[in-house]
């Protein structure tokens, strides 16, 4: 292939990672790969060798770089930490196992979900178990 291709391949592979599609940083490295490899094919390399290069560096700059690089972009704020679990919340209502409610936490609604296997009564402190999403997940206090 030709370099500019495959300068054109990257440019397009990184629009389309920026503007059209949340690839989760999949596409920024193929494009960041066709970028390389468009300077590999500058100086007139096989196309087997560009090819094989594109593939190797796609796999290792994904593998190596992939998740750092999301969790710092899309991971939320640096330091944050859900420091809830281990608290407690009332329980207003009788909750059975595996059934949701709604509960105040932090000033706000929040949905509870009983993982334990045994109902938790009306009125009870229940210790937070995990926040998953935005449910907090909820045990009998032990």
């Amino acid at each position: 292939m030709p370099y500019w291709a495959w300068l054109a391949l990257g440019l397009a592979l990184l629009a389309m990672e920026m503007f059209a599609i949340d690839a989760a940083f999949y596409l920024f490295f193929l494009g960041v790969s066709a970028l390389t490899v468009g300077g590999i094919a500058a100086l007139e390399a096989p196309v087997w060798v560009q090819w094989v290069s594109f593939g190797v560096i796609s796999v290792v700059a994904m593998v190596l770089f992939r998740e750092e690089l999301y969790q710092k972009l899309r991971g939320g704020l640096p330091g944050f930490e859900d420091k809830s679990m281990g608290n407690t919340v009332v329980i207003e209502a009788e909750l059975a196992p595996g059934a949701t409610a709604r509960v105040e936490l932090r000033g706000t609604t929040w949905t509870v979900k009983n993982v334990d296997t045994e109902t938790i009564p009306s009125g009870t402190q229940a210790s937070i178990d995990a926040v998953n999403g935005l449910t907090v997940e909820v045990k009998n206090p032990s």
